[in-house]
C-alpha cells in the first residue's frame, strides 16, 4: 500500500493519541489526508515521514505531496512542526 499508519492511545489523566504515518510513494491526495486528520480526538499528535516538501515548513521546493498536505492543513487547527 502507499500509506502505512500506526496509532497508539495513551490513557492517562490527559489522554493522548499518537499517530505515525508513512506515505511511501508521495501520491496521497488531499481527500486521503483529510480522512487521516479528521479524527475525533482532542489531544492527537501526527508524526512520520509524509514524503512532502513544502515552503510552509522550510523547504525551498514544494512537491505535489507537499501541496496536497498544505492544502489539507489550512482549514484545520493542526500545526506543522518540522
Amino acid at each position: 500500500d502507499d500509506l502505512q499508519i500506526h496509532a497508539v492511545r495513551i490513557r492517562a489523566s490527559i489522554p493522548l493519541v499518537i499517530v505515525n504515518v508513512y506515505a511511501c510513494n508521495g501520491r496521497i491526495d488531499a481527500s486521503r489526508w483529510q480522512g487521516i486528520f479528521e479524527q475525533d480526538e482532542s489531544n492527537i499528535l501526527f508524526c512520520g515521514d509524509f514524503n512532502a516538501r513544502g515552503q510552509q515548513w522550510g523547504n525551498i521546493i514544494t512537491n505535489r505531496q507537499g501541496k496536497e498536505l498544505e492544502d489539507t492543513l489550512v482549514p484545520t487547527d493542526l500545526v506543522c512542526l518540522n
